[in-house]
This record gives C-alpha cells, sequence and structure tokens, in this order.
C-alpha cells in the first residue's frame, strides 16, 4: 500500500528528474529530443492518474520558471495532462494485471520514448 507520503515524494522526484533530463539532453548534450515526460509517465505506471497529473503540472512549473520567459509556454501543461490520461487509459485496459514483466516494461519504453522522438523528427 502506497502511502502520500511516498507519493508525493515520487511526484517531487519525478519532476525533478523530468527537469533534469530535459536539460541534459537538450541543452547540454544539444539533442533534439523531448524528453521531459519521460519520468511522468513512468510515475502514471506506478502509482495511478492523480500522481501523474501533479508530476506533469510541477515538470512544467518548474522547467517554465527556469527557463522559458513567455507564458504560453504553460499551456504545455495540457499536452502532458493529455498524456497522462492516455497512458493511464492504456494501463487500465483489461488484461493488464496478467501480462508478464517485460511486456509492462516494454509497454513502458514505447509510451514513454517514441512520443518524444516522434515530436523531435516532426
Amino acid at each position: 500500500m502506497r502511502t502520500p507520503l511516498k507519493v508525493i515524494l515520487l511526484c517531487l522526484l519525478s519532476a525533478a528528474a523530468n527537469v533534469f533530463l530535459s536539460t541534459l539532453a537538450g541543452r547540454v548534450l544539444q539533442l533534439p529530443l523531448f524528453l521531459d515526460t519521460l519520468f511522468t509517465v513512468a510515475i502514471t505506471f506506478a502509482a495511478g492518474l492523480v500522481p501523474g497529473i501533479v508530476a506533469a503540472v510541477l515538470s512544467i512549473a518548474i522547467s517554465g520558471s527556469l527557463y522559458y520567459e513567455a507564458p504560453l509556454t504553460y499551456f504545455f501543461v495540457l499536452c502532458s495532462i493529455a498524456e497522462v490520461v492516455l497512458v493511464w487509459m492504456y494501463r487500465r485496459r483489461p488484461g493488464t494485471g496478467k501480462e508478464p514483466l517485460i511486456s509492462t516494461l516494454s509497454s513502458l519504453l514505447l509510451s514513454s520514448t517514441l512520443p518524444p522522438v516522434l515530436l523531435s523528427v516532426f
């Protein structure tokens, strides 16, 4: 059973990891990848819908206040919330409780890396 303190700490850690990974990929390594939702997807898989939305909002708030000056960048939170809802719906589909671990991990990997790669290419 998850305690609320653990979930809150996971949300904070997820938001910090999202900002760190996005900064590392975009500013340090100069890679054209949007990896700022990787840990949001992971926490949605691990803890559910509400922690995923909290992590998404915190990630956008932190990165928006650190790196961006235009207030329109905060509208990206709507995209992150939509992604969280889609991942949560995928996770709750019938039959997910009986899947092997490798199937769950591969689904998590595809759903967290494919959208950023596609967004950075197009």
